[in-house]
Formats: C-alpha cells, structure tokens, sequence
C-alpha cells in the first residue's frame, strides 16, 4: 500500500454536504418528521470521524514516525470545546428556570458525565434506552455521542503508535494500521451484532460495539490511493450505491428495530462508499450534489447545530408537559440552526483558527481544556445543590407525595427475600402472614395503605415486586427486541414461594397489582410516544433464541396482547384458585398524560386535569381483559379506585391540597392511604376467611 493521504491534502466538500445529510437526518427525526430512521446520522458521523481522523494521524505517523498526542488533543479541544461549553451552560442555566425541579439532580448529573466524557455510559445506566419515552425530556441525551467520540479519539492513537512500533512480520507501517483497522473492524462488529440480541442499550451506547464504525472510515482513508483511479463510471455507481443506502437508512429503519446489529451496516457502509466516491477526481456527482452550497454550509455549522437542537427540544416538551407538536418542534430546530450559525461565526472559528490570546500555546489549550470541564462540573453542581433547594422551598407537598420506600422493595423484596425483611413484610414484626401483594410497581403503590391496615389488624403483609413485571404466569413483557425474560423466572418463583407458605398454614389472600394499560403495545400516555411494552405468551420458548415477532405486529400488536394478558392473568388466577387462596385483583388507576407534580408546578390545579372519557379510554381493553380472566371464579374479586379520582367528567391530579401522584401514573403515599376506606373491606374478605358476611360484592 501506498503512502496515506491526509485529510487536509485537499478539502472535500462533499465530506461537508456529508455531515449536512447527517446532521439534517438526527435533527429532522428528533423534531418528529417523517425519517423513522434518522438516528442514523449519528453513524454517519461516526464513518466521517475515522475517516477524518484516521487520515490526520496517519500521516503524522508515517511521516514523522510518531504522534504528537499533545498537539491532536489541543486541536480537539479547540475543535470541540468551545461551542460544547457554551451549550452545556447555556442549558444548565434554561433548566434551572424551567425544569421541574426534582429533574434538576439528573440534569447535573448527565451534564457532569458530558463534561468528563462519559455521558454514553450515564445514560445507558439511567434511561430504558435511546428510544426511551422518558429521554424525550433529557436536555443533554445527545451529549453521549460526543462521549464515544472522543473514547475512540483517546483510545485511538494510542493504538495507532503500539501497532507502529511492534515488529510483526516487518511490515511497512501503513500495513500495520490497515491490518489494526481490519481487527477494529472485525472484532466490534462481532461484539455489536451479538449484544445488540443480548442487551441492545448497551450495543447502542458503548464504544466497543461503536468502534467498527470509525475504523470503516479509516479504511476508506487507507483505501484512497486506489479510489483516486476509479473512472467516472465506477465512482459516480458507487455514490450512487452509498446514497441508495443512506435513503433506505432514513426511511426503512426506525425506532423499533434492532438496532445498531446488522442493520447499521446500510448507513455505515453507504457512508463509506459516498466518502470513497469522493476520492475520485473523475467521479463528478459526489460534488455535484453533496457540494452544493447550501449543504456545504449547514455541514460546516452541523457540530453547533447539533449541540443546540436537543435541549431547546427537551426543554420546549419539559415546560410542555411532554408533549410533542412537531410545527412547534420544527420551529424550534431551524431556531437551533440560527444559533449554531452565530455560535460558528462568533465563537468556534475564533478559538479554532486564530487562537486567542488566552491559548497561545499548546500546554495553555489542554489546562483550558481541563479548565473548561472542571466549570462545567462545577455548574452542574451547583445546578443540583439549586434544584434541591428549590425543592423545599417551592414544592413541598410535591416532594412529599414521593415514597423513599418503593424504590427499595422494588430492589429487594424478590422471592426468597426473608419475609421478615423489613421494607418487604409490612405490619408487625412476628404477626402472622396473612396477605401477599405481587406484581410490578403499581401493586407497590398501595404499601402504605397496607402497612397502615397490617398495623390496624396485627398481620403482616408480605411484598413481592419487580420493576415492569406484571403477575402473569407465562407470559412477559416485550419492548423492541428485549424480552424481560427474568420476570416469567420472578413470576415462576412467586409461586412456588406461595405454595410453600400455603401449605405452612401461611398467606390466606393474594393482592394482585399491575400497570396492566402499559402492556398492551398501545400509544404511551404522553402524545407522541412509542409503543408501549406487549407481552408475548410462552416466555420459556423465547430463551437464546432472537426475537421472532416484531413490536406492533402480530402477536405482539395491541390485539395479540391483549389475549395474551387474558390468557395469563387467568393462568394465574386458576393457579391460585388451585392453592385455595382469595385474590383480589387491582383495577388500573387512571393515568395522567403529564407529570402531575411537575404540572402543578408549572400550571393552576384546575388546568392539571385530564378527561374521564380519555381515562376510560386508555383503561377499558385492559378492564375487558381482568372481566373475562376472572368471570366465573368465585375466589376473585376486583377493585377499581376510578371514582376516587376523577368526578364524572374529569381526573384530577390534587383536590383539597392532597396531591394524587408522584408522576404520570404512581398515586402518591398520601392517596395510598386515603384508599384505605375503599381497600379495608376487600383486605378483611382476604385475611378473614371464615366470616362470610365480609366478603364484598364484586365490582
């Protein structure tokens, strides 16, 4: 192979119209335009970084025989650095005017992350996924892109340097690097395509399963000397090829797919063979069209128009209570364009070509480096230390409809957990154990009204709770291509738990909670969102293998789910009807469409309301479902707290200075316990088998 070209041999425009394409797709998808895939810029970015890179440091490399990692980080900083911060304060300071303030603690944790370059990691700790509802409203989601790049950026040349000086099979030095990039390649993409069926988040967020993406366009970088000899023929087919495959990207991929895995292939190597069109002098459509002005300019401002779109968006959907207007949305991206073309005149050209005074020096640009992410972590800091402040003096009834509890018998209380766990068995310690509340967080909600009543009639009454798992033999919930797959395990264990304590004497009645609504693959509660989980029958059959059915298409469609929910839940009821136990089954509370304390926050109590006919709307497959699971059993009885939120007309969320929720769908402790008159007569029927002239009617 021949000697590598730099990147700055000669400038390719079409490389800008590029990261035009690019950057157009991210912010076009996120203003919710018709680009289902437009998540796919940010490969494309990627190609063009290893591209661009690659050729900057090796022909340092091959020309000096080393690199000069000071000098690359420098140019990084100035490069990136400027406009990042601008943006980073910039939003810390809109959030704390506009953010609900219990976000606030989030907010500056994501911003520490993005500051110390670890942001990908943050969110893939702290959100469901990328394509997470609740990431809609995280001004700083966008930041874990730069997070990879710049992994890649520190791990990189080093890696470069190790290859040159190790003497394998004499190879020259250029033979070296084309043979590390062709084991990048490899190896991650490997990675990807298998942990992208093992735990997707994780292929999507982390630089490993990314890293074959920058060392595709190294290749093309490495390629070069051969694509400058492509005739017209050869170079303009293969643009054509990469754009074919980019199009298809944008409008073929979407958020339900899985992602990155082997469909990243379509984008990345499109953008490789459209970056390879480009090498050659005698192929005239990469300039053509990718070098018009128009698209040159918009890639030349993509970096700030990128770091600006996302907040303004998550912060316009935050103060709006989530809720998505795409004419709004797109306002607000071609706003975000008008500051990304300031922001590249004013503030990133200077500090990246005519060095400021303030970094006359390579050592002076790496401690304004340092400096820069030090005042940002500080800010953020400051941002939480405000946030938390703010929370007892502006919203203290807010802060007091949340339960410090839930989260740790959501963590704890699984089966096998000692049922003298504290936080697991409500009610006094050695009173007999009369009740089992199962199910995911919303049979949790009624802790406290449980706990009070334990204490009320000396039993206890002992928790078993999992995060998003319904009680539902056999069946589990399903979200793009993860299968949550240990609760069908946690479920199948419940169950043997309570046959054990039956047959001690032990659990006379059975609670049984669910979000029941969120798993039956219908639209979110917040306007604009994704489909909401399903469930697919037979979890056991859908262990090491990929996922075979497709989120919204049959059997994992609303219809599909909803039998699916009858099927199991009356497998379930019947399995308990088997061990001779009561069951008293909780109908689904009406869900918000916003955060309540975050609407009562910003709004008047009388705005924070929702219709009943929309409530009784988003609840009724899931009613018809508990109807016909439960109909003929006589062991069965249902509660539905409906008329204890809403009048005939409307759902509140607060109503006598008592706030109802602690988010879209959680009731609050408070309200927990103010159920307790309409809970009291259902819990007797379950712990007093005896006394039939408690058992209530059913509903």
């Amino acid at each position: 192979m021949k000697a590598v070209t730099s990147h700055r041999d000669s400038y390719r425009p079409d490389i800008d119209g590029l990261r035009a394409i690019a950057v157009l797709s991210v912010a076009l998808f996120h203003a919710g335009l018709p680009f289902p895939g437009g998540f796919v810029g940010v490969d494309i970015f990627f190609v063009i970084s290893g591209f661009l890179i690659n050729g900057m440091l090796a022909a340092e490399l091959v020309g000096k025989g080393k690199i000069n990692l000071s000098n690359f980080f420098a140019r990084r900083v100035r490069r990136l650095m400027p406009a990042f911060a601008l943006v980073m304060l910039a939003t810390l300071a809109l959030s704390a005017w506009l953010m609900f303030p219990q976000e606030l603690p989030r907010l500056g944790k994501s911003a520490v992350a993005a500051a110390f370059l670890t942001a990908n990691i943050h969110f893939l700790n702290y959100t469901g996924g990328y394509f997470d509802p609740s990431t809609d409203l995280m001004p700083l989601l966008h930041t874990w892109t730069l997070s990879v790049e710049e992994q890649y950026y520190l791990a990189w040349p080093l890696l470069m340097v190790l290859a040159y000086k190790l003497p394998f099979a004499r190879r020259k030095p250029e033979s070296k690097m084309f043979a590390l990039l062709w084991t990048i390649l490899f190896i991650s993409l490997a990675a990807s395509l298998v942990m992208t069926r093992q735990h997707q988040p994780s292929a999507f967020y982390l630089t490993p399963y990314r890293a074959w993406e920058f060392a595709l366009g190294g290749l093309i970088n490495h390629f070069q000397p051969r694509l400058a000899k492509l005739g017209p023929l050869q170079g303009n087919g293969l643009f054509a090829i990469g754009l074919f495959g980019v199009i298809v990207s944008l409008f073929w991929i979407d958020d339900v797919a899985a992602y990155p895995g082997a469909l990243a292939l379509i984008p990345t190597i499109g953008a490789a063979a459209i970056i390879a069109s480009g090498a050659s002098s005698a192929a005239g459509w990469p300039r053509a069209v990718l070098g018009v002005k128009p698209l040159v300019w918009i890639g030349l401002v993509s970096y700030p128009w990128y770091l600006w779109h996302w907040p303004l968006l998550a912060l316009a959907r935050a103060y709006s209570l989530g809720v998505r207007d795409t004419l709004r949305d797109s306002a607000i991206v071609l706003g975000a364009l008008v500051l990304a073309a300031l922001t590249y005149r004013l503030v990133e050209r200077p500090v990246r070509f005519r060095r400021p005074r303030f970094l006359p020096s390579v050592r002076a640009t790496l401690w304004a480096g340092v400096g820069t992410m030090l005042v940002v972590g500080f800010t953020a800091s400051a941002v939480i230390e405000f946030g938390k402040w703010k929370q007892t003096r502006s919203i203290d009834q807010a802060i007091d409809a949340s339960d410090l509890g839930a989260a740790v018998r959501l963590a704890k209380c699984q089966p096998g957990a000692s049922v003298d766990l504290g936080d697991c068995a409500l009610g006094p310690s050695g009173a007999p154990l009369e009740i089992l509340a199962w199910g995911d967080s919303h049979a949790d909600q009624l802790s406290p009204a449980l706990s009070d009543y334990a204490g009320q009639r000396n039993l206890r009454v002992l928790m078993r709770v999992f995060p998003t798992c319904p009680p539902l033999l056999g069946a589990v919930p399903v979200k793009r291509t993860e299968a949550l797959l240990a609760c069908g395990k946690q479920n199948d264990l419940v169950i043997d738990e309570l046959r054990r304590l039956v047959g001690q004497g032990q659990v006379k009645g059975v609670i049984l909670g669910g979000r029941w609504n969120d798993y039956l693959g219908e639209q979110s509660t917040n306007p604009g969102e994704i489909l909401s989980w399903s469930l697919a029958d037979d979890w056991e059959k859908l262990q090491g293998k990929p996922q075979r059915y497709r989120l919204g298409e049959a059997p994992l469609d609303h219809a599909g789910s909803v039998a699916t929910l009858t099927r199991s839940l009356r497998r379930t009821l019947l399995a308990l009807s088997a061990l001779d136990v009561r069951v008293l089954i909780l109908a689904p509370v009406p869900e918000l469409y916003f955060n309540g304390p975050q609407c009562l926050y910003l709004r008047s109590s009388a705005e924070c309301t929702v219709p009943r006919a929309k409530v009784e709307a988003r609840r009724h497959a899931a009613m018809a479902s508990i109807r016909e699971a439960s109909s003929g059993l006589a062991n069965v009885r249902v509660l539905d707290p409906i008329d204890r939120f809403c009048d005939q007309d409307k759902c509140y969320t607060e109503q006598g200075g008592m706030i109802f929720y602690t988010d879209h769908d959680h009731i609050s402790p408070k309200k927990a316990v103010a159920l307790l008159s309409d809970l009291k007569p259902y819990l007797r029927w379950l712990d007093e088998r005896r006394d039939p002239n408690r058992v209530p009617a059913a509903r």
